[in-house]
Formats: C-alpha cells, sequence, structure tokens
C-alpha cells in the first residue's frame, strides 16, 4: 500500500548548499516516492524536482557589508518563506547550513510549525559564531552533522545530532574508483579562485601572479577552473596575455579530472581546499576579504586554521595565507618548497589519507534520508 503523501520544505543559501540538498532530496524520494518538495535553492535542487518559491542568489551576499546592504531584499524573501511554509504546511522543514538566514527562519516559524526542524550540514560554530549554540539549542529537532567532531560537540550541548558522513568524501571516492589518474608530462597547476564576483576580483590576480612565476620557473602548464557563472572574458581580464587554458566547471567530472591531473592547486579556503584534500593533490590555501568585513570577522573566530585538514588532524598540513600574507611570493615559496622537497610533499599526501579515514566512507546523503525519511 502506497504511503500517504508527505510534503518537506528545504532551503539552501548557496550553490554548495543547493548541491547537497539536492542529492538529499534524491535519496529521500528512493525511500519515499510521495514525497513533495518546496524551498528556497538552485538549479540542482530544481533538477530534482523541488518547487522553488525563491532562488538562493536572492539571498546569497558575501560580507557583513553586501548583507547590510540587502537587508531589506532579504527580509521580504525571509517573510514570504514564513507564508510559504504556513502555506504549505510541511510535515519536515530542513535547513541546509546557511545559518544566518536559516536560524532566523527557524526563529520564526518555531511558533507555529508542528513538524521536525532538521539541520542538514551543521554551521560551523566550532569555527567562528559559537553563540549561536543558543539558538540551536532552542529551535532544532536534531542536527545531522557531517564532522565526526561536530556530534561531540552537541553532545556536550545536549542537542540531538547524528554524524552521517561527509558526501564530498564518499561522492569522490566514487570518482577515484572509476576513473584513472593520467599525469600530464609537463607540471600542471590548477588556481581555483571560487565562484562569487567580489572574491575573485580579491584573490585571482594574486593567484594568477603566483602562477606566472611557477609557471616560469618549472615550465608548468596553469589552468584556471572558471565558475559557470561568469564568462571566459571576465576571468582573462585578470589574467593578461598568459597562456592559460580556462577550465569551466560544468560537472564534478571535469572538475575532479582537473585537480587530480594537477601537480599543485592554488585554492582559496573553503569547498575547494577540501576537494582538494580528498583528491590527494598538494593544495596552497590563500583568502582575501574586505578590510571591513575581516574586522568584524576576525573578532568572532574562535580557531588559528581554517583549512579543513589543518582543523580535523589538529595540525598544519597545508599553508594558508590570509589577508597580507596571501602574496604572490608567499605562494612562490611554498609552490617551491611542494615541488623539490619530495618527503614534504609526501607527508601532506599522507595527512590527506589520514583525514579521509576520519570522515569514513559513508553515504551521507542516503543516511541523512534515513532519518529524515523516519519524521514522515
Amino acid at each position: 500500500m502506497k504511503n500517504e503523501g508527505k510534503k518537506i520544505f528545504i532551503i539552501a543559501g548557496e550553490a554548495s548548499g543547493d548541491f547537497h540538498a539536492a542529492n538529499l532530496v534524491k535519496e529521500i524520494k528512493l525511500l519515499r516516492d510521495d514525497t513533495g518538495f518546496w524551498g528556497i535553492g538552485g538549479s540542482e535542487m530544481k533538477m530534482q524536482g523541488a518547487v522553488l518559491i525563491h532562488d538562493f542568489h536572492e539571498i546569497n551576499y558575501i560580507g557583513f557589508t553586501k548583507v547590510i546592504k540587502n537587508l531589506k531584499k532579504i527580509t521580504g524573501v525571509l517573510n514570504d518563506t514564513v507564508e510559504q511554509i504556513k502555506r504549505i504546511n510541511p510535515d519536515v522543514v530542513i535547513l541546509t547550513d546557511f545559518p544566518g538566514f536559516n536560524l532566523k527562519l527557524a526563529e520564526k516559524i518555531k511558533p507555529f510549525f508542528k513538524g521536525k526542524i532538521v539541520y542538514y550540514i551543521s554551521p560551523q560554530i566550532w569555527a567562528w559564531h559559537y553563540s549561536r549554540i543558543t539558538k540551536i539549542k532552542k529551535l532544532i529537532d536534531i542536527m545531522l552533522v557531517i564532522f565526526p567532531f561536530e556530534k561531540e560537540m552537541y553532545e556536550k550541548e545536549n542537542v540531538a545530532s547524528e554524524f552521517v558522513g561527509h558526501p564530498l568524501n564518499n561522492r569522490i571516492s566514487s570518482y577515484l574508483a572509476k576513473n584513472e589518474i593520467k599525469p600530464d608530462l609537463k607540471k600542471v597547476v590548477s588556481l581555483m579562485p571560487g565562484s562569487r564576483k567580489e572574491e575573485i576580483e580579491r584573490i585571482f590576480p594574486v593567484f594568477i601572479e603566483a602562477a606566472k612565476k611557477i609557471s616560469t620557473a618549472y615550465n608548468a602548464k596553469v589552468k584556471v577552473i572558471c565558475s559557470e557563472n561568469f564568462p571566459q572574458d571576465f576571468y582573462k581580464k585578470f589574467s593578461g596575455t598568459g597562456n592559460f587554458e580556462f577550465v569551466i566547471n560544468s560537472s564534478d567530472e571535469i572538475l575532479y579530472k582537473t585537480i587530480s591531473g594537477s601537480d599543485l592547486v592554488i585554492t582559496k579556503i573553503g569547498t575547494s581546499s577540501m576537494e582538494c584534500a580528498l583528491l590527494e593533490v598538494p593544495f596552497i590555501s590563500g583568502y582575501k576579504a574586505g578590510k571591513m568585513n575581516y574586522l568584524i570577522g576576525k573578532n568572532l573566530v574562535r580557531i588559528n586554521s581554517f583549512a579543513m585538514v589543518n582543523i580535523l588532524l589538529r595540525r598544519n598540513v597545508v599553508k594558508e595565507f590570509i589577508q597580507k600574507e596571501m602574496t604572490a611570493e608567499n605562494i612562490f615559496n611554498e609552490a617551491e618548497k611542494i615541488f623539490s622537497d619530495e618527503k614534504y610533499r609526501e607527508t601532506m599526501k599522507k595527512a590527506f589519507k589520514e583525514m579521509k579515514a576520519i570522515l569514513t566512507n559513508e553515504n551521507a546523503s542516503h543516511n541523512a534520508a534515513k532519518i529524515i525519511s523516519n519524521y514522515l
């Protein structure tokens, strides 16, 4: 006998959240094919059949100053989302990362919503803004976390939580099992400057300058991994006349093939640095925020490292160059060490394997879907 139709409202406020939320929708549908989905997201969620009431670009602004400038628009989307949840009356609301918006939404719906509020992929409160634990304890029924230490943290705070595995680890392990890595005859350096315009404008010029120095010193190919959000001309205006290969990041296969075929990746701190570590490719990470955002943000930060491999292993495995330290000279010097010191390079790769073992090879989307389906 077919189950009575159920309804889920799911919110993803950025590209990575859209990707993870879409995989979660797919897995829930395999378990409960009668379930309908509504929410905020992007093309990935839409492809899985979710009805989008708003696109995540309407609320996705990087940095405190950008958020303040667009606060009226974000508040309008927030209030409309609350009304849509009242109208749809879902059985479960799933929040995917993006804490500034999602915790405010949870606060607004808690007084009337009778279903479960599930958080999939915890905000990184262990890194910054730990004060959010107060709202999480009051508002969230269960945290579905992707790092083992997060479960321990929430247990200490008496918050229900389950470690479901890391979605990228399982996905990349599957890719590596099916694809052979073919090294190039020349050294290959790939650049990953991010997917947001403001980030690229601050980070990419420094990466390009460093890449030119590396290319000259080691006769290396340079590949630029570009977001689909911008035309190649946007990147070319920063790269000048250099002989670079521009790779459009239009699929996991293209992205993982480019990273795994590289001898070194220079990447902004974030999901891309995690992908490099899981693909066991040496990388250098960097980040530069706007001055005002940096001054505000540094007072909320609770950690000394930002690359996940450094956090999980509690030691400095890869170099992180932040703000003024993110210079072409510093990046070049580190690249030189990675290329010339075999022991240093192999120690880094060994640490990546250690990190992967900590994360396990659990299917995060499937495990999360099983837990959520129990609430339907």
